[in-house]
Order: C-alpha cells, then structure tokens, then sequence
C-alpha cells in the first residue's frame, strides 16, 4: 500500500489500495471517496462541477447523521432512483434551481425555480402534448402559440377554448359557446334531482336588462315549464304538464303594441292590442237550464257565465227544434245572467249561451 498525507497532522492523504482501487482520507483520517479495483465510485459526499456516468449501482454516498449508505443507480449513464443499503428503494430528490430537459439538443420542457413546468411541444389533436402513454391520441394540447387550449379525444377534438376565450365542444368555436354534434339532434342537456326542479338563469346587466329564467317543475313543483321574470319575481309564462298554456294574470293593460296579447286577472279575460288598444277576446259559455248549476224562481232561471262583464250577448235555443226563443234577458252582475219565459218550460229541452 502507498501512501500521500500531510506530514503536520499525518491525516488527509490518498491510499492505492493492497486489494486494489484508490482511498482519499479526510483531515479526521476517514474515508471520503473510494475506487474500488472493479471502478465502482463510493463514500461521494459531494461532486462540485462537471459531469460524471454512473453504471448501476455504481455510486453510493455515505450520510454522517443517518449512518445510511445510499446506493444510486442509473439506466444508461442517468440516475433513476435509489435504495438504502437494505435495498428498499425509495424516492429520488434532484435540487437545482431548475430542470431543463432536452432532445437532440432541442429544448423540449423546462420545470422554472417557481414550480413551473414549461412545455415547448405543441402537440395535435392525434398528438396531444399530455397524453396517457397507453392512449397517446386522447390529451391536452396547444393548436398554436396564440394563446388557444384544446382537449382531444380519440384524435379528435372534444374541447376548444380559442383566444377570445371562445369555448367550442367538438367544434372551433364561433360564439362564447359553440356546440356541435352531427350526430344527433340533442346537444346539451341539464338535469337535476332536487325539489327545486332544473332551471338556467339568463342575466342582462346593462340598460333596462332584467333577470329571466325557464326551466322545469321550479315554480310549483307540478311538472311545469315556466318563463320566470326574476326581477319581478313573477312567472309570466307557464305551459302544464297536461299540456295548456297559461298566462299570469296582470290586475291592468300593459303598455302594448300591436301583437301584444296578455290575460287580465282582474276581469278574467284575455286580451290582445289591435294597435289603438287592448281589446278583449270573445269568449263563449253554453249550459242547459237543468243543469244544477242554474238557480231558477219561477219562470225565471239564472245562470253564471263568469265573464266578468255586462256587455255580453245572450241567445236561447230550443233543443226539439233548434229554434231560437225569444226571452226576457238580464244581466244582474258582470258573472251572471237571467232568462225570464213568459210561461212555464221544459228546462231539458232549452240551452243558453253566452257570448263575451
């Protein structure tokens, strides 16, 4: 064996082994780095500068405060992991103050002292850039440098958010929400367990915007579709589940144009513009004078038509011969009407009805 050493402290020297391979000591007379005659580097606790190749299991450092010796091992010349001298492997720790990964001298992803992880690959919609390796068509991807995000699927894009912020589902989008689906005529379903039924909100903030919402069965929980003015808090449009269309009543006339139609909760009556002004539409009320609905006092039966108004129109007809029979007629209120006979009647064989 031959040895170099500080002749002041006869420590810190280089050994060439007896078994072959080279010792540096520390000034504590401790090993710091061996080579031993096979060309395994060992007892590193620490490399300065430059680069060095590691075969597998050919490194390993010892831990002064753990008292553990760590065996690193590589796969073609880079460091994979490592395991204590038990063999458990446990995880790797790089530090520095950032990871630039390249291939072929080209740049290709760069993890930045912030935690940032940069990647330089665009990628396609069969290629995405982030993908599973078992299904590399399916991923995350930059169609180009202009700030656009696409997520693909099966090779195809199912998820495109442009510049603008645009988002398009299976389609570059056009609008702020672009769907597309050739495949069926259904795009876009909402669905909802609660008791609150299932409704979208549409908001318009800027000068006379109002709140409006449609949905399903959130008014009165009776399987309805309403139109709900949120700013009001009034639903104005109702279709039932059994199919009729209901208008909420307004006590007064709107301000209206021609076209206009609403429904009058204070005469019960349905109304349109005519372009001068609202008019009522005509209704009609037909009962037979032996329906038990009737009140009759002598030759005198009274019937409730429910109108809402005086000014209606009045006709008896006779069943046996369809004729028209000319009667006494009044109207007591705006929801009832009387037909006097002259002489007692058969009240099977006579049918009122009402126009107003």
């Amino acid at each position: 064996m031959i040895e170099w050493y500080d002749l002041n402290t006869f420590k810190g020297d280089m050994r060439f082994l007896k078994a072959g391979g080279i010792q540096i000591r520390n000034s504590a007379d401790s090993p710091t780095v061996t080579l031993d005659d096979s060309g395994n580097l060992s007892n590193v606790g620490y490399h300065k500068a430059g680069l060095f190749t590691v075969s597998a299991g050919g490194l390993s450092a010892f831990d002064a405060a753990s008292g553990g010796l760590y065996n690193y091992y590589s796969s073609g010349g880079v460091i994979a992991a490592y395991s204590d001298n038990s063999g458990t492997l446990a995880s790797l720790t790089l530090d520095a103050s950032s990871f630039v990964f390249r291939t072929a001298g080209t740049t290709k992803l760069t993890l930045n002292n912030s935690g940032v992880l940069l990647l330089k690959t665009n990628g396609t919609a069969s290629a995405p850039t982030i993908a599973n390796a078992d299904n590399p068509d399916t991923g995350l991807y930059w169609p180009n440098d202009s700030d656009t995000l696409a997520l693909a699927v099966g090779g195809s894009d199912a998820v495109y958010i442009d510049s603008s912020r645009n988002v398009g589902l299976g389609t570059i989008p056009g609008h702020r929400l672009d769907i597309r689906d050739n495949s069926t005529g259904l795009l876009a379903r909402l669905s909802s367990t609660s008791t609150g039924g299932c409704s979208m909100q549409f908001v318009s903030t800027s000068t006379n915007g109002r709140t409006y919402r449609i949905g399903s069965n959130y008014v009165s929980g009776s399987g309805e579709f309403s139109i709900y003015d949120d700013t009001a808090g009034l639903e104005r449009l109702r279709i039932k589940s059994t199919g009729q269309l209901n208008l909420t009543g307004l006590a007064s006339a709107p301000t209206g144009a021609v076209g206009d139609l609403y429904y009058n909760s204070t005469s019960n009556t349905l109304q349109y513009h005519n372009n001068s002004a609202f008019q009522q539409l005509s209704r009609k009320y037909t009962v037979a004078l032996n329906d038990g609905s009737v009140t009759v006092v002598g030759n005198a039966y009274t019937i409730t038509h429910n109108m809402g108004s005086q000014d209606i129109t009045v006709s008896v007809r006779r069943t046996t011969d369809n004729a028209v029979v000319l009667t006494d007629v009044s109207m007591p209120s705006t929801s009832t009407a009387t037909i006097t006979f002259a002489a007692a009647i058969t009240a099977s064989q006579y049918v009122v009805t009402v126009i107003g």
